[in-house]
């Protein structure tokens, strides 16, 4: 029987450490979009700078609200514009158009 509780304590052991591993290792999205990204949009070199609630264009005085959900971010640009955010490096993301998959490559201004 002693076996059998130590065995259950193992177990548990393993399970609750591949549980903190799984949770540790997630990418924490809202985090890790702050800041400014330098990026190009029709050939032009643009600056965009992530708050929690907006993305402003720098320069140009305009903001826009999004809404994150895990690597999901949305935002109203003449249209609804759905992207997943696929994190590179720490200074590099890709945001992936979900209807069209065009690829938005962004590296974070230093």
């Amino acid at each position: 029987m002693n076996h059998l509780t130590r065995s259950y304590k193992l177990f548990a052991v393993v399970c609750l450490s591949a549980f903190l591993f799984a949770c540790a290792s997630t990418p924490n999205y809202s985090e890790y979009i702050l800041g400014q990204w330098d990026t190009e949009i029709s050939g032009f070199p643009i600056t965009l700078e992530y708050s929690d609630t907006e993305i402003s264009v720098i320069g140009f005085g305009q903001s826009i609200p999004y809404v994150l959900e895990g690597n999901t971010i949305s935002f109203e640009f003449q249209g609804m514009q759905v992207s997943t955010i696929e994190i590179v490096s720490d200074n590099e993301m890709v945001h992936t158009n979900t209807t069209t998959q065009a690829e938005q490559t962004m590296k974070r201004k230093l």
